[in-house]
């Protein structure tokens, strides 16, 4: 393909040995256009060809990019102040409980498995010893500290309650726990209820009959709205994990309103 016939606005960019042009370009407001010549005999020439043709194209453009940028050579390191190494670290502290704070924000929309290692996160993140269990046909989470030890069902509903059945569930898991290790723990529901409505326009989140059930049982309903609150006290120092393991340690059946606990 040869242009004989070049338009104004059309610069050449290649010619062949006869000197005819077989490669144009033109700039079109912001952009340019590129005009190549269709792939003849060995490829590998004709992409030698582009390759070169790139490098003419993006000349300007890498000229500008690289006069920017200065790679920082290795000795350069060995000057670097106190204060710097000093300012890192505060850096990745803060980033360590800026990203906890952010994961805490899926206890309000999160189902299913994702609102289940949300929640194991959140709980390490307050410091509990509690272990995320993988295997199915089990409960969630473990928390094992020296004075108290439970297991916490975790379970989501997009426009519904929690009713009895999920109080039943975490039982038998709190009954094959104590028969497996000889510890009787605490059976924890954490649940989020109406998980594709805003939290202001949500019902009560369990049915009568699984607080009933709960209370029975010595079971605590709490939902992961009410963790999240938990959690926001906790990273403000308004409460430490004491308040947050004994509030599931003595309730039996809801955990009282967060927003009006004198936690």
């Amino acid at each position: 393909m040869l242009f004989r016939k070049i338009p104004p606005s059309y610069s050449i960019m290649a010619t062949n040995r006869s000197g005819l042009a077989i490669a144009l370009k033109t700039k079109i407001k912001e952009g340019q256009i590129y005009i190549l010549p269709p792939p003849t005999g060995k490829l590998d020439k004709y992409y030698y060809f582009l390759q070169r043709l790139l490098i003419i194209c993006g000349n300007d453009i890498l000229k500008k990019k690289y006069a920017l940028r200065q790679i920082e050579p290795d000795w350069v390191s060995n000057y670097i102040d106190l204060i710097e190494r000093e300012y890192y670290k505060k850096y990745l502290e803060i980033k360590e409980k800026y990203d906890l704070i952010k994961e805490a924000r899926r206890l309000l929309y999160a189902m299913h498995k994702p609102l289940s290692k949300t929640v194991y996160k959140i709980l390490r993140g307050m410091d509990f010893n509690a272990t995320y269990i993988e295997k199915k046909g089990v409960h969630d989470i473990e928390i094992n500290e020296e004075n108290f030890k439970a297991i916490i069902e975790v379970t989501s509903a997009e426009k519904n309650w929690i009713d009895r059945e999920a109080v039943r569930q975490v039982l038998d898991w709190a009954s094959h726990f104590e028969k497996v290790k000889g510890l009787k723990p605490k059976p924890i529901i954490i649940a989020n209820p109406y998980a594709k409505i805003p939290i202001s326009e949500r019902k009560e989140p369990y049915t009568l009959g699984a607080i009933q059930k709960a209370k029975e049982e010595n079971v605590c309903l709490m939902t992961s709205y009410q963790l999240y609150q938990l959690f926001c006290k906790y990273i403000k120092k308004e409460i430490d994990k004491e308040h947050v393991k004994k509030l599931m340690r003595d309730t039996v059946g809801l955990v009282p309103n967060i927003a009006n606990s004198s936690l």
